[in-house]
């Protein structure tokens, strides 16, 4: 559901008829809100556990639901276990965590990167590297 602050927020829908559409929110699990029957509604990806914790996606274009809400909740889950690289395709997107993440940029990473093979992971010593390659094998 469209949010003020969060822009989306998580829903559940409770009931819905021709005229109105009620869902509950993450953030007021007692409250209910009334929506109208044109708008929107966005289905997520569901949450995956394993036993490190939530799996995220490591590339966007394998999300389940591809639509901004979508987009946004994943970037959400990465950002908020430290992974801040993601990509979309061949395209990478780093999101600023505004703190100092220990080991993101450390040597033995680093040389986890330098590969002729393209990683599956999104960092920015993978995209280093790929153009390095590019370069290297015209």
């Amino acid at each position: 559901a469209k949010h003020a602050e969060e822009v989306w927020i998580q829903a559940e829908i409770i009931t819905s008829t021709d005229k109105e559409i009620i869902i509950r929110t993450v953030d007021d699990p007692n409250g209910r809100v009334v929506l109208g029957p044109n708008e929107p509604i966005f289905l997520r990806t569901s949450d995956v556990f394993t036993s490190e914790g939530l799996s995220v996606l490591d590339d966007l274009t394998q999300l389940t639901h591809l639509h901004e809400p979508a987009v946004l909740s994943s970037l959400q889950n990465r950002f908020d276990i430290d992974k801040i690289y993601t990509f979309t395709g061949p395209i990478l997107i780093a999101v600023n965590p505004f703190k100092s993440i220990p080991g993101i940029y450390d040597e033995e990473v680093l040389k986890s990167f330098i590969t002729t093979k393209p990683s599956t992971k999104p960092h920015v010593f993978n995209t280093s590297n790929a153009s390095y390659r590019g370069i290297c094998d015209r």
